[in-house]
Order: structure tokens, then sequence, then C-alpha cells
């Protein structure tokens, strides 16, 4: 924590209790700290509760100046009250302030907004009691990327413990609750303010609007609906925003199509994917609507789409198990066997041995591949539960008896025919692996009996 301290110390200027940032950060880093630095150490991180940002955000207000000793005794503790802090000093003590508190929570339920929707928030709001000055000072507290906003997570929380009463300044903490009780939809004002844009011919903002439509709809299917009709409507447009407008709605209609994938709508998964796909060309989304197809049995149809993804990555392994998949559904074992083939050597490759065992486990009980393939993949799978000391083990055990896989010649005639192929070798790799590991198991049993 103080090497955080330290670096904060260095990047925002701050001298501390009257030592400049270069000699406390050389204190610091040296071990060999004054005892006026060495309190106000001890003070920041007990006030702070160990946050980084708690820090970053005092560093951040005393940027270029001097945190002395008693500013550093007051300090409220936790980063929620120092946050509302930073609140109250924003405060004039008057029916602006209420004006102010409504749009911080109502931007706090937004995921990401853009600064046209954050000004006409504020309009909304603000009415006749005006917060002008307000709400140009806290833009300094927002994330921002361009023209998007966002708020960081440890403000939301802080806002949410300001409504909930969990905040010291008990005022304060009031002043939240009822604000909080007479909000407005911010959602209705994004539906009404790219309708506006678009009437009034507003180009240079309505996809900006449309993305906050995207970030903010789910779980709202129909305000992803509405932002994405609003956007063919002006895809014949060249305008700032456009880009950010088409990659998130791309986005947001493939979270949609995997959320109707898990309820098992595949028709309906369908159609949000193929929207997704319309707006941006995306091999992991390829793959999702291939799985929905499979979910329908349309083996077909499935692997064009993975067909298409490993065009766009040919070494994105799950294109292949998927691919593998739906070729065993159509009966054609050798191809499945290929491309699962292909799955775990690249898995093995790029050393994830767990995803290449799975692939085991499907070549195995679904019986594809080549026999020396099906039983050096089912003695990968024993080895493995085996080591975990899994129940499957008899299991596993049991079908390749039942399979005539148990034999040590079989076993042997397995790996010397995988020997003799490149795309099978990661088998032999894998399987020796498992095997030295189970051999070191057993002798240190043997030795400790």
């Amino acid at each position: 924590m103080r090497k955080i301290i330290a670096r904060h110390i260095k990047y925002f200027n701050v001298s501390i209790a009257g030592i400049p940032p270069d000699e406390a950060c050389r204190m610091i880093e040296s071990r060999r700290m004054s005892e006026v630095l060495n309190k106000a150490m001890q003070l920041l991180i007990e006030k702070s509760n160990n946050a980084p940002f708690y820090i970053r955000h005092l560093m951040h207000e005393h940027r270029n100046g001097t945190l002395s000793m008693e500013e550093i005794e007051r300090l409220p503790k936790g980063v929620e009250n120092i946050l509302m802090d930073t609140i109250r000093k924003l405060l004039r003590g008057d029916e602006g302030d209420m004006t102010f508190i409504k749009l911080l929570i109502t931007i706090s339920k937004l995921r990401i907004f853009s600064k046209f929707l954050y000004d006409a928030i504020y309009e909304r709001i603000a009415e006749k009691n005006k917060a002008e000055e307000q709400k140009k000072a806290f833009e300094k507290y927002l994330q921002s990327a361009g023209w998007l906003y966002s708020l960081s997570q440890y403000w939301r929380e802080a806002i949410n413990s300001a409504i909930e009463g969990r905040i010291e300044d008990r005022e304060l903490a009031e002043m939240f609750l009822n604000a909080s009780l007479d909000l407005m939809d911010a959602k209705a004002v994004i539906r009404e303010e790219i309708e506006k844009a678009f009437k009034e011919g507003k180009i240079n903002m309505i996809f900006y609007l449309i993305a906050d439509a995207a970030e903010n709809a789910p779980p709202d299917a129909r305000m992803l609906l509405f932002a994405y009709n609003y956007f063919k409507k002006a895809e014949h447009v060249e305008a700032p925003g456009k880009d950010i407008a088409r990659l998130s709605l791309a986005e947001h209609f493939f979270y949609l199509g995997n959320a109707l994938y898990e309820r098992k709508e595949f028709e309906n998964s369908i159609k949000a994917y193929s929207i997704s796909l319309e707006l941006d060309d995306d091999a992991e989304v390829y793959i999702n609507r291939g799985l929905a197809y499979a979910g329908q049995q349309k083996y077909n149809e499935a692997i064009k789409d993975f067909n298409k993804a490993i065009k766009l990555k040919p070494d994105l392994a799950l294109a292949y198990i998927s691919r593998g998949l739906a070729y065993a559904g159509l009966g054609e074992h050798d191809r499945a066997g290929k491309d699962m083939l292909r799955a775990g050597n690249l898995y093995t490759n790029k050393q994830r041995i767990e995803y290449a065992i799975r692939v085991c486990a499907w070549i195995f009980l679904f019986n594809i591949g080549e026999e020396s393939e099906r039983v050096i993949a089912g003695h990968i799978l024993l080895l493995c539960f085996y080591i975990s000391g899994s129940d499957s083990v008899n299991d596993i055990m049991e079908k390749l008896n039942e399979m005539g896989y148990t034999g040590k010649e079989v076993l042997r005639n397995a790996i010397e025919r995988l020997e003799r192929r490149e795309e099978s070798r990661w088998l032999i790799h894998i399987f020796l692996a498992l095997l030295h590991v189970y051999n070191r198991m057993r002798e240190r049993r043997e030795n400790h009996h």
C-alpha cells in the first residue's frame, strides 16, 4: 500500500505533511521515513481501508498542492465516505443541490452514457433549479472515452451506500434517499432523445444516442430493437459515433443471443446472432449461431457457420470442436475425428491442457476418430480421474473393458500408430505426462506405507 501511495504522490505531485513529493517518495522507497511522514502514511492506510482508489481520488483532489497533517486527520474513512465528502463540497445549500443529486443517482444507473445524454438528463431534471456549476464540476470525476462517459464502480457503490444510509454524513444520506424516490426513467429519455434528434436532423449526436440505447438496453430486448431500427434508418449517413453505435449494437445482440440460447430458444437466438453478424463479422458469433443451429439438429447450417468462424480465425480451437460435433451428428465420424485432433493439437500447443483433455472426452465418449485415438483418449481420461480421485474412474474403466481397450498390447499398438501421425502426437504427449504424474503419486503412496 505504501508503494501505491508513493506512486500517486509522484503522479499527482502532492506534498505530504509539508514534505515535497520527490523527498516523500525517496523516504517511502528507502523505508527510512521521518516521524511525520510515517504518521501520515499510517493514517492514510487506516483511512483508506487499503483501497488504492481512495488514495488516487485524494491525490487527484490535491493535485500540485499540499495535503497537511490536519487534513489527513480530518479525512473520512472508506471510499464511499471520501467520495460523499467530495459531493458535499460541491453542494451550495440551495434547491439546485437536489437537482445535482438526482442527476448523480440517474447516471449511476446507466452503464455507459454519452455527453449528449448527460446533458439531456440534466436539462430535464433541472427545470427551474439549476445546478450547472456542479454538473460541470462533476465531469472531471467521470471516466471518459471521447464523447462517452461512465461512472466507476466505486462511485456507483458510494451512491448506493448514500441512498441506503450507509455513509457517515447523515444529512447527505437523507438527501440521497429523498432524491431517489423521485427519479425519471433514463431509458425513456434515451428513446425520446433519439426520436427528437432524428426528427430535427441532429446527425452529429444520433449515433451516440443509439449507442446509449444499446449499452443500457439489457435486459429489455425491445429497447435494443428500437436502437437497431433507428441505426438502420440512419445507416446511409456518415457521422461521428457511427462505428461506436454499430459495434455496441453487435455486442449486445450477441449477448441477447447467448441469453436466448441458454433458455433453449434456438430460433430467437439465431435471429439475435444474425443481427449481430450483420453489424460485425465475428468468429465467436458464428460459432454461437452454429451451436444454435446444432441445437435444432440443423447440422449442415451449423457447419457453414463453423466454416466461416474458421476462415476468420484459423487457430480457434472451439470452432473445430463445434464443427467436429456437428459432423458427428451427421454420422461423418472421419471428419469429426480430424476436427477434434486439430482442436486438441491447438490447445496442447497453447499449453491449455485442461481443454485438450476435454477434447479427449469427446473423442472417447462420442466414439469419434480412429480406434487408436479413442484408446489413448480413454486412457488419458482414466489417468485424470485416478489423479483427481474422481468417482468416475470405475465408469471409464468399465467402458474401456467393454470396448476392449485395456490390454497392454492394445495400448502399445495405439501409441505406435499415433507416433507415426503428426496430428495425433499431442494425445501421446498428454498421456505420457499424466502417466508420469500418476506413477510418482503411486511411488509416494508405496513409500509412505
